[in-house]
């Protein structure tokens, strides 16, 4: 007997919903929480909404030129039924100063400021014929 795929429309779909929507052993919803990237001659700001988190619920790290952003609302209103987890991966261009990174969260907005690096005067050499 083969076993095979009944429909592969809903399978994707499900699928798909499933990966942004989906449920751990602890009962923690993991969705991506809305984000807005805005370009400036300085850099980059990404923007996220994460209403009811604190500073201490959020992780920000960037590994191999990825900005990888996460949170868990552990100690949230509905802690005892249901927290709040989510990932995000950006990939940083060669452009950004990874020492100028910054983050700030007010009024359950979350501001990462990436500064491009400064652009070097173009080198120019004169190389002798021999």
């Amino acid at each position: 007997m083969n076993i095979v795929r009944f429909n592969n429309n809903v399978d994707r779909v499900f699928n798909s919903w499933m990966n942004d929507f989906a449920w751990d052993d602890k009962c923690v919803a993991q969705t991506a929480p809305a984000a807005k990237v805005v370009e400036n001659e300085e850099g980059f700001e990404i923007l996220m909404a994460v209403p009811g988190l604190t500073k201490s619920d959020i992780s920000i790290q960037v590994e191999k030129n990825i900005l990888n952003i996460s949170g868990k609302d552990e100690e949230g209103v509905n802690a005892d039924f249901v927290s709040k987890a989510f990932k995000r991966s950006y990939r940083l261009g060669e452009n950004i100063d990874l020492k100028k990174v910054d983050a700030k969260l007010e009024n359950g907005i979350l501001k990462i400021t990436l500064v491009k690096k400064e652009k070097e005067a173009p080198v120019s050499v004169e190389i002798d014929v021999k």
